[in-house]
């Protein structure tokens, strides 16, 4: 009786630890499962952030893309002049009336062609003394040396505005000793500035006066320098002492 006891303790026995022994294998196989699948979801967060910086990027690029467009077509549109009619108000006064100098047809051979539409610019000097000039007398400044854009006319002395705008515009001004100079920048008819000069009785006395203007030109409008009195100096412009009288202008947008 004994002895068949303790063989069915022993079986039980046996089969118990059969038992846990397959127990434990089936933990350790939920354990290796449970850690791949953690490293698949570390893996798959790690690709996740990087598809979103990714994105970012790609965001960023796009965006720069869109600006370098719109620069394009903005300046497209510059270029082609439609946005130039209509923008700025009418200034009064007749464009075609803006010197007492005879008008003229011939090209500036001198001039440089542009690159670009929205490139407008020159620089001129008169080649020579001018002696105690009239009232209403235009300047005109014979050598240019720099016409981007073709704008400036040297034989009128007057620039005109080839696309509406914002320009600037600079001059001097030499004056003879012993005397007065008078003269207004005009915008078509319109006093816009103006300089002064005034020399003692004093051999070799010049005089320079300069002036910055920006002003804000429809297309067509156009820009000289005129006496509003009569000098009693002349207007230096040699190289003597290198007193040039200039004229200058650009367009700011």
């Amino acid at each position: 009786m004994e002895s068949r006891m303790f063989m069915i303790f022993m079986f039980v026995l046996l089969s118990y630890s059969v038992l846990a022994s397959d127990t434990v294998e089936e933990i350790r196989k939920i354990h290796e499962i449970l850690k791949q699948q953690q490293s698949q979801i570390l893996k798959l967060q790690n690709d996740n952030k990087s598809l979103r910086a990714e994105n970012i990027l790609l965001r960023k690029d796009v965006d720069k893309l869109k600006e370098i467009d719109s620069r394009i077509d903005h300046t497209h549109f510059t270029a082609e002049g439609s946005a130039d009619k209509g923008i700025l108000p009418k200034r009064a006064g007749n464009p075609k009336q803006t010197t007492n100098v005879k008008d003229t047809t011939l090209q500036d051979i001198s001039t440089v062609p542009a690159s670009d539409l929205g490139v407008v610019a020159f620089s001129a000097y008169m080649s020579k003394n001018e002696d105690n000039p009239s009232s209403h007398h235009t300047l005109v400044f014979d050598t240019a040396q720099t016409n981007i854009g073709n704008a400036y006319n040297k034989f009128t002395g007057a620039f005109s505005a080839p696309v509406a705008g914002v320009y600037v515009f600079a001059w001097t001004i030499y004056s003879g000793d012993n005397g007065k100079t008078f003269f207004n920048v005009l915008v078509n008819n319109s006093v816009y500035g103006g300089t002064y000069g005034e020399t003692d009785n004093v051999c070799c006395d010049t005089d320079s006066d300069s002036g910055t203007l920006v002003v804000s030109l429809n297309q067509g409008d156009t820009v000289f320098i005129r006496s509003f009195r009569q000098a009693t100096t002349q207007i230096l412009s040699n190289d003597s002492y290198g007193s040039k009288t200039t004229f200058a202008g650009w367009k700011l947008n």
